[in-house]
């Protein structure tokens, strides 16, 4: 069967498995780093004083959806790697079919992956939300960008599902390109209002400058949206022969959807506590008070803020 097809196609099969490898091994090391990063989010949690409202319990919540999601992911993606090497072993060709059939693990990391980036992106329209003094007007284009991913991620996951259109990837031409780059647009937006909002109340007095740089990029989730602009390239590129890397930089974006919001909700439940605690000093300047309901934003945020800078 191997001899059959022709050499350049089997050198593309193999870039291919290749990818579909080293994805798992890299996917297994994010994950790793991310189960490190809830061990400390659920010790901050279990130690947290002050009462929490409904809008903690729904952003903890939150960020326990996204690791129980992506560990979901890991683990489909772990069984079909070892389901297509081990029990479906053969020749080059062989073994890349099976990759490429749509099956039932292929569809559950296609909805893993969508619902994750809905609660990413929900919890960076929050973050806006409470951080703009409960301005409904300044999420607008946010928010309407979070749902309009959201619709075209259905049709994202139901196209994936097509058995041709996977092998062909002429899907990615029109879903999948709408779906990533509204996805990419709410992030980008969303990281600005929030890099501008976090500066304009801080300021930079009596603030080390790298705690400052430290604070913006942890505030505004910056790691998400950094992510999405590498991602982007790859997975809208048409061209089959060099699109195996994809998988790679998926494996990594992947665990970021749900290590940047988680770290967002962790600083900010510090935050709280180091207000509540009048805790001061130059090392601890650039953790500002946000608090996660949006009701006191505008009071309380403008003045704590200030103050603490």
């Amino acid at each position: 069967m191997a001899t059959s097809v022709p050499p350049t196609e089997l050198v593309v099969y193999h870039s291919w498995i290749d990818a579909f490898l080293v994805s798992v091994f890299v996917e297994l090391f994010m994950d790793g780093l991310y189960s490190a990063l809830m061990i400390v989010a659920v010790l901050i949690i279990m130690n947290v004083k002050h009462n929490k409202t409904l809008s903690n319990y729904m952003m903890y919540t939150s960020i326990f959806l996204l690791y129980a999601m992506c560990m979901i992911h890991l683990g489909s993606w772990t069984f079909h790697v070892h389901d297509g090497f081990i029990n479906h072993t053969g020749d080059t060709a062989t073994i890349f079919s099976f990759f490429t059939t749509a099956n039932r693990q292929a569809l559950v990391r296609n909805v893993m992956a969508i619902a994750m980036t809905f609660i990413a992106d929900s919890i960076l329209v929050w973050r806006v939300f409470a951080l703009w003094g409960s301005n409904w007007k300044v999420t607008l284009v946010p928010l309407s960008l979070t749902l309009f991913s959201l619709a075209f991620g259905i049709q994202y996951v139901y196209s994936a599902t097509n058995t041709s259109n996977l092998i062909s990837l002429q899907w990615i031409d029109d879903v999948a390109a709408i779906y990533y780059g509204s996805t990419l647009g709410n992030t980008v937006i969303s990281t600005l209002l929030i890099l501008f909002r976090v500066h304009k109340l801080t300021g930079t007095k009596g603030m080390n400058r790298y705690w400052h740089v430290l604070s913006l990029v942890v505030e505004s989730a910056v790691l998400y949206s950094v992510a999405l602009i590498i991602y982007m390239p790859f997975v809208t590129q048409t061209n089959f022969a060099i699109h195996a890397p994809t998988e790679i930089v998926q494996s990594v974006v992947i665990p970021i959807t749900g290590i940047a919001p988680t770290l967002l909700v962790v600083r900010v439940i510090i935050n709280k506590e180091l207000s509540l605690n009048h805790v001061d000093g130059d090392a601890r300047s650039f953790l500002t008070d946000v608090v996660f309901s949006s009701r006191h934003a505008r009071t309380e945020d403008d003045s704590n803020i200030k103050n603490s800078a």
